[in-house]
């Protein structure tokens, strides 16, 4: 008899008969299929895996080479053993028997990931070093930004730039980025990223194999896969508070557009608004992430999705200046070199537009295009000189005021066809395709032309110094 197929899940196999393996995980999950009670041969023993009644007694195997029984399951599908001469007698009481497993939403790993080309591959095909951040694990460790998720990855150096953003560095190299395995130069490169809550999972390839992936970078990749709309409607929100007056809000909804469901609409949106341990600073957050996707006939399928995110930072934080001893500081945690008048502003956008193709057999082919915008807005004073470790002040000064504005820009293309084909009684994977990516920086320096000097300045109460009255830009 053909087995059925198996559908997307899986069924976590620890290191114990099989049978009460799966009769720990049944009902775990929505996600099911039907198997028919199977053996498995384990030397000379054979374990067959069948349902039991709730009155039925403990089931006890006994195997070839001893004769003392074991005790194999207490409840639910019991294991009956029996040795390999009796395996055909047994097969007669084979019964069908429904597994239910959990599937990618609500596990910490995936059938296959896109970071390594962009046909899905299985984890254990990919002979590179490659981590999966899956929605499930972002919930569950309470993930809510970007340099959250890459300090959960080994081998991977978060360096944080301010309130707002970091860099990350793998072997030696900054990673860049793709945005569902389309190139993404500007993910990275020390801005703004979006809150989590509209991604499904982050994929990160690390190594040279980078080269080859994303924008092109040494140290790898990152591939960031968007959240798309299901078939069935669901909702889903949560609200948190948390130390120091940390207020959060989120919501994420899918639901079919019609009653053929061939259009689909997903949207996640958050707002956020809190302080820090450190003086001054205090953030403001929204994001807005909504997704459309529209089965134009059975074989094409158009999505268009835009992204949001305004992120106000008041007095951002970029670490602390070394003393005059060059050791660092080891004073009170709250110190706070920016001013309570400081500010980082960005504004992000994202718009992705692509059109799948199903062609012949498992063949297909994709179009797809990234537009993706920033813009900025920072002031603050910094420190002019380092600090005492006697006294712990410090000197400011009007020309130390950091006054800028500017914005991110980039712009990409993917197009490609990908498939399977059979020579030489083998199944070979092709992948076919061109992709372009380009990336702008424009940042405009204000003209600062005042000459203030604050001495003594206690780095404990920074705010003394005042904002300039001069016109920046």
């Amino acid at each position: 008899m053909r087995e059925p197929a198996i559908r997307a899940g899986y069924i976590n196999l620890p290191c114990q008969p099989l049978c009460v393996t799966l009769s720990g995980q049944i009902g775990m999950s929505r996600i099911f299929r039907t198997l028919p009670c199977f053996g498995v041969m384990i030397g000379g023993l054979t374990l067959i895996c069948g349902p039991a009644s709730a009155a039925s007694s403990p089931t006890y195997c006994t195997p070839t080479s001893a004769s003392a029984p074991k005790k194999c399951s207490a409840s639910g599908p019991s294991c009956a053993c029996f040795s390999s001469a009796n395996h055909a007698s047994a097969q007669t009481t084979h019964q069908n028997i429904t597994v239910y497993g959990s599937g990618s939403r609500h596990s910490y790993t995936v059938p296959t990931i896109e970071a390594w080309g962009k046909t899905p591959v299985a984890l254990k095909d990919i002979p590179q070093s490659v981590s999966v951040i899956t929605q499930q694990r972002m919930e569950d460790s309470n993930m809510l930004t970007m340099t959250d998720a890459m300090r959960q990855i080994n081998g991977i150096r978060v360096m944080p730039a301010s309130t707002a953003n970091s860099n990350f560095y793998s072997r030696g190299y900054q990673l860049t980025t793709s945005v569902d395995g389309t190139p993404n130069a500007s993910g990275t490169l020390n801005n703004a990223s979006f809150d989590l809550s509209m991604y499904d999972r982050i994929e990160v390839l690390r190594g040279s194999s980078g080269l080859l992936q994303g924008a092109g970078g040494a140290g790898g990749v990152v591939n960031e896969v968007t959240k798309k709309p299901g078939q069935d409607f669901a909702l889903s929100g949560a609200a948190s508070v948390g130390s120091f007056n940390n207020y959060r809000a989120d919501v994420d909804m899918t639901v079919a557009l019609n009653k053929s469901k061939t259009l689909r609409f997903r949207t996640a949106d958050l707002f956020e608004d809190n302080d820090y341990f450190y003086k001054y600073a205090h953030t403001r957050k929204w994001q807005a992430y909504g997704v459309l996707e529209w089965d134009i006939t059975p074989r094409t399928t158009f999505m268009v999705s835009h992204a949001a995110q305004q992120q106000d930072n008041q007095a951002p934080y970029y670490g602390l200046p070394l003393t005059t001893a060059n050791t660092l500081w080891s004073g009170s945690r709250s110190a706070n070199p920016s001013q309570s008048w400081g500010y980082s502003n960005y504004m992000t956008q994202q718009t992705i537009a692509s059109l799948n193709q199903k062609l012949w057999g498992d063949w297909s082919a994709t179009a797809r295009g990234t537009f993706y915008d920033q813009s900025y807005n920072t002031l603050y004073n910094e420190p002019w000189n380092q600090i005492d470790p006697s006294t712990g002040t410090l000197q400011y000064r009007d020309q130390g005021i950091a006054a800028f504005k500017g914005t991110n820009s980039s712009r990409s293309a993917d197009i490609y066809a990908q498939g399977s084909f059979h020579f030489l009684n083998r199944t070979h994977h092709a992948l076919f395709g061109f992709n372009y990516n380009s990336y702008e920086q424009v940042t405009q320096y204000a003209n600062n032309n005042c000459n203030a000097i604050y001495n003594d300045v206690s780095i404990n109460n920074t705010d003394v110094v005042k904002k300039t009255r001069s016109k920046l830009f």
